[in-house]
């Protein structure tokens, strides 16, 4: 019997950790290429994680930095992907844009890299990564693997079931 191949697309977020500890997290995976999946790069919080500061800092540890969010974020602009002035994740994984990006991953996946998806949200069953990204992943074959602050591995395929409708709603009845 042939082993499982070896995984090659993770997702992490950077919660309360601090770059180094991240830096070490991706490398002690092997990832080549950090993917940054959020709508918005910019934080007045953590300024460590705006996307240039966080591209340059990256690249001094060697590794680079992809911005995605256009594509895989969490929040599009694309007015069709919206209900009622919500996102609306079934309305997003029908949309060209987050198609292209799923082909894209799909692509370097195919090619051997070793990707990580970065967000903020550190817990992957409250981010877009788990309840957006993760399926659409799935139903191509690819089990993401979720990288926790405590220095798990947490797979797609053990995490609860996310519908394509499966939004984060923080202020639904």
């Amino acid at each position: 019997m042939d082993a499982a191949p070896d995984p090659t697309l993770f997702s992490l977020g950077y919660g309360q950790r601090d770059l180094r500890a991240l830096v070490e997290q991706l490398r002690a995976h092997g990832v080549h290429y950090v993917v940054d999946v959020r709508s918005s790069t910019w934080s007045s919080h953590r300024p460590e994680f705006c996307r240039e500061a966080l591209r340059t800092d990256l690249g001094v540890h060697g590794l680079r930095y992809v911005y995605m969010g256009d594509q895989l974020g969490g929040r599009p602009s694309d007015p069709e992907s919206l209900t009622d002035g919500r996102v609306d994740y079934r309305k997003v994984r029908n949309r060209p844009f987050f198609a292209h990006g799923l082909d894209r991953l799909q692509r370097a996946v195919d090619q051997g890299y070793r990707l990580c998806l970065l967000c903020a949200e550190s817990d992957p069953t409250g981010c877009h990564r788990a309840r957006l990204i993760g399926p659409a992943l799935a139903e191509r074959g690819i089990d993401l693997q979720h990288l926790l602050a405590d220095g798990t591995v947490r797979p797609q395929s053990t995490l609860p079931v996310f519908g394509a409708d499966a939004q984060l709603g923080l202020f639904s009845a």
